[in-house]
């Protein structure tokens, strides 16, 4: 696998399917928890089996979906950056100030959103313990065993370790120019493994587990600009589908589709999903408890029944999104505007080692 700067892929590219298909997946992980919250019981009865698994039950395989896009940006964000020691510290910082206020944010609605069911259900209010909060704070729950305050919430723990790992491993690998190959190929072999579920012995909580759905990602990326990159892509792909299960064979085939529009073979740009893109992050992170309250809310409204629970998931769906734009528009958008604040200094190109 050659390894080198990706320089083909201009810093004015904006990939628009990738970027709808971050609204799309998560438009349907909140399709999964309007379902698996028991909100439609009798809409998902009535509908055909094949449409139900598909549209609701499936939901949750936007999480891998998730996973192939952040490889696929992350590469993307970190292109031709020389990074240095100091410039991996920069880039944590600036992912920190991008991702943790909404998130923050988000555990602070979660647990508001719990003192009120507890106070309408004329319930006691249990909150979780102070070093339960802390530990989401500084997403390590999973390692030391904490109840997940929001369901959603374990996906960020594996996404932040992937960046940490990924972006070291290119700081690594800028630092000790005769290793560059090497760690490529330590990276693209823990994806192998990962694909083949190989790891068993690992920790759950432990990124390696899922490096292959974060790695194709990345592979994909590199291979918009570097043609030596496509087979091992190809082959780690290859891998996930046959070996790696129903969740990495989303991610594997995510990677294919950013690869075929990102290079411009296959002509979707799902633009009318835009929109749903900007604010997905937001509304992944805090559609849980929206959803919750607005089944509670529609039922006590509509009752129960078919007719009834359509209505009850179009009032999911619109206070879901519509919480999240307010998130995105307070907290998000202005945090992904102090993150640009913290550069990133681009290297000078030079031609590829052969």
């Amino acid at each position: 696998m050659k390894a080198h700067s990706v320089s083909g892929v201009t810093s004015n590219t904006h990939f628009h399917f990738a970027h709808a298909l971050r609204g799309i997946a998560a438009l349907w992980v909140v399709l999964f928890h309007a379902d698996e919250g028991g909100h439609i019981p009798s809409l998902t009865a009535a509908l055909p089996s094949v449409l139900t698994d598909v549209v609701f039950r499936a939901g949750h395989y936007g999480v891998p979906i998730f996973f192939a896009l952040s490889g696929f940006v992350i590469a993307h964000s970190v292109r031709n950056v020389a990074l240095t020691r100091g410039a991996y510290g920069r880039f944590i910082l600036r992912r920190s100030i991008r991702l943790d206020p909404p998130y923050w944010a988000s555990i602070v609605i979660v647990l508001a959103f719990a003192f009120i069911e507890a106070q309408v259900k004329h319930e006691p209010f249990m909150p979780p313990p102070p070093a339960t909060i802390i530990a989401h704070l500084f997403y390590v729950q999973g390692f030391v065993g904490r109840d997940t305050i929001n369901t959603v919430y374990w996906t960020l723990t594996f996404e932040v370790q992937f960046y940490l790992f990924f972006v070291g491993m290119l700081a690594l690998a800028h630092r000790f120019e005769r290793a560059r190959r090497a760690i490529w190929v330590m990276m693209f072999v823990l994806a192998l493994a990962s694909a083949g579920r190989w790891l068993g012995w690992a920790p759950a909580a432990l990124f390696i587990t899922l490096w292959s759905a974060f790695f194709i990602g990345v592979l994909a990326y590199r291979a918009l600009d570097d043609r030596t990159v496509r087979l091992p892509a190809i082959f780690l792909a290859a891998v996930m589908i046959l070996f790696g299960g129903t969740f990495q064979a989303f991610s594997a085939i995510t990677a294919v589709l950013l690869w075929l529009t990102g290079s411009g073979r296959l002509p979707w740009q799902l633009r009318r999903f835009r929109g749903l893109g900007t604010i997905s992050y937001s509304l992944y992170l805090i559609h849980n408890p929206v959803s919750g309250a607005a089944g509670f809310v529609a039922h006590k409204l509509l009752g129960h029944g078919v007719l009834a629970d359509v209505g009850t998931l179009l009032l999911i769906v619109t206070a879901s999104i519509s919480t999240a734009a307010i998130l995105w528009w307070a907290i998000e958008r202005p945090s992904h505007r102090l993150s640009r604040l913290v550069p990133l200094q681009k290297m000078t190109l030079r031609p590829s080692p052969a």
